[in-house]
């Protein structure tokens, strides 16, 4: 697990949509997927249910996208 797949994971949920995070972070939706793939597959579980629509959160997800944007803030901390 990495702070991009943390960035990328916290970018789709706020968006609603994996094309709107990759829009935002300027890369494609195949990279933000792959992202999102892999943090699942390290964790074991999944953090969203995909459709044509967009995403939403599992269970799961919703209480890691806490965790994920409190390491977020503080790796920004940390940099500044």
């Amino acid at each position: 697990m990495d702070l991009r797949q943390l960035e990328y994971f916290v970018r789709a949920v706020e968006r609603g949509t994996l094309s709107g995070a990759a829009r935002e972070l300027a890369v494609t939706v195949q990279a933000v997927s792959k992202s999102l793939d892999r943090l699942e597959a390290t964790l074991g579980v999944p953090l969203l249910e995909r459709n044509r629509r967009g995403v939403s959160l599992t269970v799961f997800g919703s209480t890691y996208l806490q965790h994920a944007k409190a390491i977020l803030a503080e790796a920004q901390m940390a940099r500044t």
